[in-house]
């Protein structure tokens, strides 16, 4: 070029090579963003399946029933919108917008199926011992991780599970009760969780495809199972601790006999009890 400036048309990251009178050289690369279009173009999308939570190609505004969800277009026209995980079949609407409000022309997307729809999970609870949802599908098995250890169906085995493409060797494989109903509600028996534990669910289809991973955390619906320290049959003490749970009363039971202590605001408890005997069996 003849001038300090050059003109382009389109958005992108030029190269500008520079040399001098004496013959040094050197290259630069320039981003150009700020080039709009007198119209917007209806956006090309990539594909999406039911196990993605991500659109990817080239438009900013993703529409899912009322809800608008939003990214920035890179130099290179490209962008990933993060979105929940859809069902299969569902219908997504892609469009562009620019700085001055202009909408381009959508684009509709359907889900397509790459696998079982991502369970939903409708329940988990602290003073429970179960986890509830739906399959959101037909003929899928469901399990559960929590921690390092896995939760599969006690009625038919856990060959679903060892089978799937989201085995892991590393989890401990514990067998429960595990129902599903024939309109896709489920229920899978699990131990008893502090309030904030989090909970994965996955649902296995005949092909041992996984569905994308559900996760929900054990909401507080009442204080948090007490842990008991040591005890021993010289005292006359009962010391532990409520995890989570603040100021509560903590209840020692033994026999017909009940014992009450006020937890302090960390939730650690002291309840006074006559001695307690060898080898006898107490309830906090």
């Amino acid at each position: 070029m003849d001038s300090d400036t050059f003109s382009v048309s389109e958005n992108g990251v030029y190269s500008v090579y520079v040399e001098s009178g004496n013959g040094k050289s050197v290259i630069e690369k320039v981003a150009i963003t700020n080039i709009y279009p007198t119209s917007l173009i209806a956006p090309v999308v990539g594909t999406v399946t039911n196990i993605d939570d991500e659109v990817t190609n080239l438009t900013v505004n993703v529409k899912i029933g009322s809800k608008v969800y939003k990214a920035s277009v890179n130099v290179k026209g490209k962008f990933t919108v993060k979105i929940p995980v859809q069902n299969a079949g569902k219908k997504i609407t892609v469009y562009v917008s620019d700085k001055s409000g202009d909408k381009s022309k959508s684009t509709s997307v359907t889900v397509k199926r790459n696998g079982p729809n991502s369970p939903k999970i409708t329940s988990v609870k602290n003073n429970g011992y179960e986890i509830k949802g739906n399959t959101n599908d037909s003929n899928v098995k469901v399990y559960a991780v929590i921690g390092k250890n896995v939760y599969v169906s006690k009625a038919i085995g856990s060959s679903y599970y060892k089978k799937c493409n989201g085995y892991d060797k590393k989890l401990k494989i514990k067998k429960v009760n595990v129902v599903i109903k024939s309109n896709g509600d489920y229920t899978i028996a699990i131990p008893n969780q502090y309030s904030g534990t989090n909970v994965s669910v996955y649902s296995v289809d005949k092909l041992s495809r996984v569905s994308h991973v559900r996760n929900k955390k054990v909401s507080k619906s009442a204080p948090n199972k007490p842990t008991i320290y040591t005890v021993s049959s010289s005292d006359r003490y009962v010391f532990g601790k409520v995890p989570d749970s603040g100021k509560c009363t903590v209840i020692l039971k033994r026999g017909k006999k009940s014992y009450k202590a006020k937890a302090d605001a960390d939730g650690y408890y002291r309840i006074t009890s006559p001695r307690l005997p060898a080898k006898e069996v107490i309830m906090i």
